[in-house]
């Protein structure tokens, strides 16, 4: 119980953090590694405990903010395109 409470405080404050400074935006096109592999797309929803990337695959891929927080992002200005 007190490890779960302890990982949902961290997230929430990550996500503060990541949110107030502005690392990641809706809609923003961005490239972001973790834990070692590459994820491409925009920025579709960055409340509650995940951000959500959609890929050009019409994927979602959902990553908790404190993953995000210690995340390689590069911002892309023009469309976002397959790494892969």
């Amino acid at each position: 119980m007190v490890v779960s409470l302890y990982s949902y405080i961290k997230n929430i404050l990550t996500y503060l953090i990541v949110v107030l400074s502005g690392i990641v935006r809706e809609g923003d096109n961005i490239e972001i590694v973790v834990d070692g592999k590459s994820y491409v797309g925009r920025v579709m929803l960055t409340e509650g405990s995940h951000m959500v990337l959609r890929t050009n695959r019409s994927a979602s891929v959902f990553i908790p903010h404190k993953k995000v927080f210690n995340a390689i992002i590069v911002k892309s200005r023009g469309l976002y395109y397959n790494l892969w």
